[in-house]
């Protein structure tokens, strides 16, 4: 009987222990992750940092929880990363479209803002790094107290916008500058002067596959070929002469696909006008 009850022990303390390490308990995050992504000007800006809270703590001093002089990941846990669709000027220094991580240093009367090329990884290996740029900034004070650090993307205008960095009774601004007439005019002039080539061709395709409109469909892929000449723009324009029994013209735009193919080595395209040629010329 003792050994029933050592072994029935035995299996309800296995059990149980399967049933702790299975259990897992959720608490609130101390530094929560926050996510947001705005869109300036035609411009994506994505930010992605942990949001610790003052918890009556003093924050910056020289000996706050983030001593000045000190290198900051602005935030907790994991690095901060901001991303940006576009280039975009940051305080007037250019910083190309891609992914970077912010590092700061805090001072009394001014700070040091580091952008580095974001690589992943534990942000002390970042302070090494070369930065891509860096920016000397005066601190302003607020009036209200921000418990919950916080990074936003604010004063919005077509071309430009402040990323703010706030905590405790201190922000830091990082003014945004967006390159959008250049592209809107860049734009206009585009549509304006018609479709491209690419877009007649995506219309002539669709259509020669589907076997819809074809007359339509000649007349898209004849734009292109007087657009851009290219062996496989010709090979559309003969399947869709011969498609529409226009059996010589066909021929003729075969045989030119062909020269193109054979003149860029591309084997696909010279075998596909050649069976076409075998077959068109037996009818």
């Amino acid at each position: 009987m003792r050994k029933v009850f050592l072994r029935l022990g035995v299996v309800m303390a296995a059990m149980i222990l399967a049933i702790n390490l299975d259990a897992q308990i959720q608490t609130p995050a101390a530094s929560p992750t926050e996510e947001f992504k705005i869109t300036v000007g035609l411009t994506e800006i994505k930010v992605t940092y942990s949001r610790p809270g003052m918890k009556g703590r003093t924050i910056f001093s020289e000996d706050g929880l983030q001593p000045y002089g000190e290198f900051w990941r602005v935030g907790a846990n994991q690095i901060t990363k901001i991303e940006f669709s576009d280039k975009v000027k940051i305080g007037g220094k250019e910083i190309e479209a891609g992914a970077y991580t912010l590092l700061a240093k805090p001072g009394k009367t001014e700070w040091l803002v580091n952008a580095y090329t974001h690589e992943g990884g534990g942000w002390p290996a970042y302070v090494e790094k070369e930065p891509v740029a860096s920016w000397t900034l005066k601190p302003t004070k607020l009036n209200d107290e921000v418990e919950s650090f916080r990074i936003d993307v604010n004063n919005l205008r077509d071309e430009s916008a402040d990323i703010n960095i706030e905590w405790e009774n201190t922000r830091i601004t990082l003014p945004l500058e967006l390159e959008v007439k250049s592209r809107v005019m860049a734009n206009i002039d585009r549509v304006m002067a018609g479709p491209s080539w690419q877009e007649y061709w995506a219309a002539a395709n669709y259509l020669n596959s589907t076997d819809t409109d074809l007359d339509k469909a000649l007349g898209y892929v004849q734009k292109v070929v007087e657009m851009n000449s290219q062996f496989w723009n010709v090979r559309l324009e003969a399947v869709l002469l011969n498609k529409l029994g226009k059996k010589s013209e066909a021929i003729a735009a075969a045989e030119k696909s062909l020269k193109l193919a054979k003149e860029a080595n591309n084997t696909a395209f010279i075998k596909m006008n050649e069976d076409s040629l075998k077959e068109w010329a037996k009818k």
